[in-house]
């Protein structure tokens, strides 16, 4: 079996590489080799997230929660979780959450057929061995991004796309961010990085302070995605990859990535003709390249 649609997520774990498309096939690449199996999540379209030793997957309209080990054909864990749509998933340590909706099956009369009505969101803690917990954090919005700490989360909600909400010690508070609306969110050692058309932002959750990485001009492309390779802040937009502060360019430009991951001491770069890149030496000489196969 080949990838049916050129892969756009990433994850990294060991010396292994998980990738996977729209379609929710997935492959493991050791060391950027091309992926010998793909497979079929049976997830359709997928959000990851590395935890660990292995990758969580949850499918956004089958939010089945599955769990894979490295070069794993088969899923270790197979837990349902939503029965509507599943948002943002986030790790830290042992510990996953994932945010989503159930559907709304009291209201059946809706002109559309396609139309899902959903409840409203929640967010589920998993522990190992443990039961999966619902937390009890009163009426948020849907959840466009999620970055979990030690005993806290931070996201941002699709209305409110200009405030942060902070969960700690079961208080949610509301926090404004400097920078307008969030377009992308990473965990930088106990700090949260941010990026928005303002520019990047690190948020520290023990004192609530905000401080500035780098500032944008208002001609430049809003940050799509964010990685931290040894303390080096990377951002990925509609132009390439750069490394931030100093702006300097990581690969071709003028070409949006599919998606950027930070991989043991480099960092990895997917780009849309699927191509894989890795950047080793503080992420700015190119080590190696692999074209994967797609139908």
């Amino acid at each position: 079996m080949k990838f049916k649609t050129v892969p756009v997520l990433l994850a990294a774990v060991d010396e292994q590489i998980f990738l996977a498309d729209l379609e929710g096939l997935f492959g493991w690449s050791k060391n950027l080799t091309k992926p010998p199996i793909i497979e079929d999540s049976g997830l359709g379209r997928i959000l990851c997230v590395a935890i660990n030793e292995k990758v969580a997957t949850i499918g956004q309209w089958l939010p089945t929660l599955k769990t894979w080990a490295a070069d794993n054909r088969e899923a270790e864990t197979e837990i349902p979780v939503f029965t509507g749509k599943a948002s943002a998933i986030a790790a830290f340590g042992d510990t996953l959450w994932i945010a989503g909706a159930d559907k709304d099956t009291s209201n059946t009369s809706h002109p559309n057929n396609d139309y899902v009505q959903l409840l409203p969101e929640k967010i589920v803690k998993f522990e190992p061995g443990g039961q999966p917990q619902q937390l009890n954090i009163g009426t948020i919005g849907r959840i466009s991004h999620l970055c979990a700490g030690e005993n806290w989360l931070l996201f941002t909600e699709k209305d409110k796309p200009e405030s942060l909400s902070f969960f700690k010690n079961k208080k949610l508070s509301r926090l404004i961010y400097p920078g307008g609306p969030v377009t992308a969110m990473t965990r930088i050692g106990g700090k949260v990085l941010l990026g928005s058309q303002k520019g990047l932002w690190q948020y520290d959750p023990s004192t609530q302070n905000f401080d500035l990485v780098l500032n944008f001009n208002e001609d430049e492309p809003v940050p799509i995605q964010l990685s931290v390779v040894n303390n080096k802040i990377f951002f990925s937009n509609s132009e390439g990859v750069r490394l931030a502060p100093e702006r300097l360019p990581v690969g071709r430009s003028g070409v949006q990535p599919s998606s950027i991951c930070a991989f043991n001491d480099s960092l990895l770069i997917l780009w849309p003709n699927g191509e894989l890149e890795q950047w080793g030496k503080a992420a700015l000489t190119l080590e190696k390249t692999v074209k994967l196969f797609v139908e």
